[in-house]
């Protein structure tokens, strides 16, 4: 929002787009997994309507700003970044909702296998034979 509000042409509009594009991307899941794990009953309602009124009302009061207000141009990006400073503020002070496990952190390191019944289905030399098989002809 910065970038928004500090933009005096339209390279800088373009790049602030893109960053701003980014991070809804990367923020929108976890926002939806966090709504689902706050409201349980009403979670995936709740998932489905904000997006839309958070699309109407943001519009109609970023309308209301550029209309109304001085530094028209300014304003509207300058409420948002106070918005996210209170977001933020609200994230910190919010509780995990799940236990920490023991050996959640070596959990998360990746693993690699075939499972013994699958080895005993496949001997070594059948996923070369397919591999021939399927390739182009000598």
């Amino acid at each position: 929002m910065l970038v928004f509000s500090a933009a005096d042409g339209v390279a800088l509009l373009i790049a602030a787009r893109m960053v701003q594009g980014i991070a809804t991307g990367a923020a929108t899941g976890a926002l939806a997994a966090a709504i689902l794990d706050a409201e349980r009953p009403h979670g995936p309602i709740v998932n489905s309507v904000a997006p839309v009124a958070g699309l109407a009302i943001g519009g109609l009061g970023s309308a209301a700003l550029v209309e109304f207000l001085s530094w028209p141009r300014q304003t509207v990006y300058l409420v948002l970044i106070v918005l996210f400073a209170v977001e933020a503020i609200g994230t910190i002070v919010v509780t995990e909702t799940s236990p920490m496990m023991p050996g959640a952190r070596r959990a998360l390191r990746p693993t690699v296998g075939v499972p013994a019944a699958a080895r005993a289905a496949n001997p070594p030399g059948a996923v070369g034979a397919l591999v021939f098989a399927l390739g182009p002809g000598a």
